[in-house]
């Protein structure tokens, strides 16, 4: 295994993003994190719109099978699944064709 994480680290010690594609990274964050729930931490909120953004895109469930999902997977988040429908639906980029 410390050989898979040292294989990672050289790999990615080679490879550095455009300034294009860092810039955008972190606005998309900032957004993220700007209209976060006050009572959930930063970790949280990313995973709780990460995981509905990944549901909705990449499994192609609806609103209502993330939730489910959501509720039954990760309870803890489920509270504020609503606000992260939000953000994947308003601020999140759409996969184009990837």
């Amino acid at each position: 295994m410390s050989e898979d994480f040292s294989n990672l680290n050289a790999l990615s010690a080679d490879y550095t993003l455009k300034e294009e594609i860092t810039k955008k990274i972190t606005q998309i964050k900032d957004d993220i994190l700007d209209v976060r729930p006050a009572s959930m931490d930063e970790v949280d909120w990313i995973e709780l719109v990460a995981t509905y953004h990944y549901l909705a895109s990449k499994k192609y469930f609806d609103e209502d099978e993330c939730k489910k999902y959501i509720e039954a997977n990760k309870g803890h988040l489920s509270v504020h699944v609503d606000e992260a429908r939000k953000v994947v639906d308003n601020i999140v980029p759409r996969n184009q064709g990837q």
